[in-house]
């Protein structure tokens, strides 16, 4: 007795990674252009889906996967906090993913604090505000 092969609607194990790998782009494409999320936010799950799918899809998806990531941005965000003692500007800079944070005064010169790892310079800009309020200084 041969066996048949039956085709059913339960769809295959490929198909559904298929599926599933271009729900979740069209969902951070779109999400992206309403503003849902940033376009750091984006970049970041574009690349973590890449990693997930690469060699378990098509050739073809990947390429679609690659041509995203090149709607991504290729600069670090650059975040900025300012600080006013009434008489002075002060702006602690950190680019994110950087081991500095640069701060200084409006016009004057910029100092560039180094620090061991991404991390601590995050931590120290997320807690410089305490320590320029204890020198009278309020951020704006």
């Amino acid at each position: 007795m041969r066996a048949s092969i039956v085709k059913t609607d339960v769809p295959t194990l490929q198909e559904e990674l298929d599926r599933k790998a271009f729900e979740t782009l069209e969902y951070l494409t779109w999400s992206v252009d309403q503003g849902r999320i940033t376009a750091e936010q984006f970049s970041t799950g574009v690349d973590v889906l890449f990693m997930t799918v690469s060699g378990l899809l098509k050739k073809d998806f990947i390429d679609l996967v690659t041509e995203a990531q090149k709607l991504c941005p290729s600069e670090p965000a650059t975040l900025k906090r300012s600080f006013t003692d009434g008489a002075a500007l002060m702006t602690v800079t950190w680019v994110v993913g950087a081991d500095t944070v640069s701060m200084g005064r409006f016009g004057g010169k910029c100092a560039v604090k180094e620090f061991d790892t991404a991390r601590e310079a995050k931590n120290w800009f997320g807690a410089v505000g305490a320590l320029l309020a204890a020198k009278g200084y309020k951020e704006i």
